[in-house]
């Protein structure tokens, strides 16, 4: 089993070292560490329980360039970091959103998901 492992490793070591550039590996870590910066938030309306304001925080390095949003009920929109969206029945919806985050003139694309509760 250690020698199965052994060689799994080796292999893991060779084809990760061999398969990207430095600068294709730069851009993964990149993107990665600001996906961790992302985060959907909403805001319930006071006066109509299925409107939601949502919104993304974003605490990267980066700016971000473009965002796509997905409501969970076939609907989306696009482009602003503040949204507003009126479901039209109750329900669990999964929010979702395709954020573009430009660093160090690479684009990086992030997906964010909520998941919501409409009363």
């Amino acid at each position: 089993m250690k020698t199965a492992a052994k060689i799994l490793l080796l292999f893991i070591v060779f084809f990760v070292t061999n398969s990207c550039t430095e600068e294709q590996i730069d851009s993964i870590t990149n993107c990665w560490g600001q996906s961790s910066k992302v985060e959907i938030q909403y805001a319930l309306d006071p006066l109509n329980a299925k409107k939601i304001t949502y919104s993304v925080k974003y605490e990267g390095s980066g700016s971000l360039s473009y965002i796509i949003w997905t409501f969970g009920d076939g609907k989306t929109a696009g482009e602003s970091l503040k949204v507003t969206h009126t479901y039209e029945a109750a329900g669990t919806y999964e929010v979702q959103a395709d954020v573009t985050i430009v660093k160090d003139g690479e684009n990086c694309t992030v997906t964010e998901k909520k998941t919501v509760k409409i009363n």
